[in-house]
């Protein structure tokens, strides 16, 4: 009796509370039957995680088949083992299975998956149930698709397209308006990137990229070992970075890791990605060597650049320079500034131009060290101790200012200033008016606007008499009289003759009461 009251109890428990990990609590299915509930859980990337829970004991229990379906993909039936996949055995009983993601044929990423239980009692009693869910990476909640120009389809974390803002589930337009404006930043600052590599390269390419701002793959667990763990369940699946990349490559995405969610980072992974898929492809079989190629990186990149020049200007000083051969080799902030003042002063010498056609000539030259000596009319080793002197002119100094989007002009050196000059003429010398530039900015900041104010002006003196009213004269507030000042005589010995009687009254009530 008792036992029969616990699983009554807990019936009702599994009916009445929403099951973790579904987003909607499942809808009862005509031949659902003993079937209680049933969780599906990605644990990306390594593995899926179903579980069921039934309304009979493990004894009761004959058999329990999982058909897996993904999309695009045969189906995969699961004939579960009950001894090894059983959590509860009694009152009732709760069944889970790992499904490992095969590496060779991976369910497509954003795909759907449908599945389907089927089990059977003792007593040949058959309850079933399907469900249809999407294959993600459930660490994030993804913005897909998203249109970056006409060659750049973008998924990101929802999160990082928001702003990285926590909001609540009811500020959903929140969010879409945080995403629009995020979204329309990276469209203006890449698309004009991504039509000049195209004019570059004569190539236009497609680019469906998947952003990241946390490492896609496998993490490790208290015992070092390559793990993919579950959100929900804390469940380990060993993981390896091969079913990563067979995940990824399977849904014909391009992974692209940013360093934070932060607009300029998410955009300088983008870039970097952006130059090396139009160049890559060009320079294939070519030894091009990673400074120029970081270089050219930075020389497309619509960011001002200017806190490299003292940067620089102070490792020339103090001789720390890097070699070519270090710039090979080293990487971060100090390898990307000298790369890029190395580019910038390859363009300082034969133009902004000729340096993009130096970049698409190595296709065609023997080697890069070949294209470099024509475009230059010198080696290649003449160029650190040239740019080590090239530093420490105004030239350079200006030259970090410039990006390709901001002037007319391709070459980034500085122009000689004009200087007026007195010519004998019987007309008047126009006066020369400096037009402004707009520099360090992609678009122009507006000067803050002047609002005008109401300033009184005096009257001019004048003799003629200004009509009655036109002056505004203060009229004097009038003074109440006295309340004695405001009454007759007769109403003052009327008033005191009332108050003699009132005291008069008042006296013989009161000898009365003695």
């Amino acid at each position: 009796m008792m036992s029969r009251l616990i699983l009554l109890l807990l019936c009702i428990s599994f009916l009445a509370t929403p099951v973790l990990a579904q987003e909607v609590e499942p809808t009862p299915q005509p031949e659902q039957g003993f079937i209680l509930s049933w969780v599906k859980e990605v644990i990306f990337p390594a593995g899926i995680r179903f579980s069921v829970t039934l309304s009979r004991a493990l004894s009761d229990i004959s058999s329990a088949t999982l058909i897996i379906q993904p999309e695009d993909r045969a189906a995969v039936a699961v004939e579960l083992n009950l001894d090894e996949t059983v959590i509860v055995s009694e009152p009732y009983t709760e069944l889970a299975y790992v499904w490992p993601i095969p590496q060779n044929d991976p369910p497509r990423l954003f795909g759907e998956i449908d599945i389907s239980w089927q089990v059977i009692s003792t007593r040949d009693e058959v309850a079933q149930v399907t469900d249809t869910f999407t294959f993600t990476d459930t660490r994030s909640a993804w913005v897909q698709d998203e249109a970056i120009g006409d060659g750049i389809r973008l998924t990101l974390p929802g999160r990082v397209a928001s702003g990285d803002t926590e909001l609540e589930p009811e500020s959903t337009a929140e969010v879409v308006a945080d995403t629009d404006t995020f979204l329309g930043q990276l469209r203006r600052n890449l698309i004009p990137v991504y039509d000049l590599l195209t004019e570059n390269t004569g190539t236009r390419r497609n680019f469906d990229v998947l952003l990241y701002t946390t490492p896609p793959g496998c993490e490790q667990n208290a015992d070092g070992e390559s793990v993919a763990i579950g959100a929900l369940s804390e469940t380990e699946v060993p993981c390896n970075s091969a079913i990563v990349n067979a995940i990824f490559g399977a849904s014909g995405y391009a992974v692209v890791e940013s360093a934070s969610g932060a607009l300029g980072d998410v955009q300088a992974a983008l870039l970097k990605h952006l130059t090396r898929g139009f160049y890559e492809p060009l320079w294939a079989g070519k030894n091009v060597p990673t400074w120029f190629l970081e270089g050219l990186t930075q020389l497309y990149s619509p960011a001002l650049k200017t806190e490299f020049a003292p940067q620089l200007v102070a490792s020339a000083r103090t001789g720390s320079l890097l070699t070519l051969a270090e710039l090979s080799r080293i990487e971060g902030a100090t390898g990307q500034r000298q790369s890029y003042g190395m580019v910038l002063y390859i363009a300082s010498q034969i133009g902004l131009d000729r340096v993009f056609k130096l970049a698409s000539d190595i296709a065609n030259a023997e080697s890069f060290e070949a294209a470099y000596q024509v475009a230059m009319g010198q080696t290649v080793d003449g160029l650190l101790p040239a740019f080590e002197g090239w530093i420490f002119t105004d030239g350079a100094i200006s030259a970090f200012g410039f990006t390709p989007y901001q002037l007319p002009t391709s070459t980034p050196t500085a122009t000689a200033t004009a200087t007026a000059s007195r010519t004998p003429t019987p007309t008047d010398t126009p006066t020369i008016t400096p037009t402004p530039t707009v520099t360090g900015v992609l678009s122009a900041t507006p000067f803050p606007t002047l609002t005008p104010t109401r300033t009184p002006t005096a009257a001019p003196p004048t003799n003629t008499p200004r009509p009655a009213g036109s002056l505004n004269t203060p009229v004097p507030t009038p003074v109440p009289p006295p309340l004695a000042e405001t009454m007759s005589d007769t109403t003052v010995i009327t008033v005191l003759a009332l108050l003699g009687l009132a005291v008069l009254v008042l006296l013989v009530m009161l000898f009365r009461r003695r």
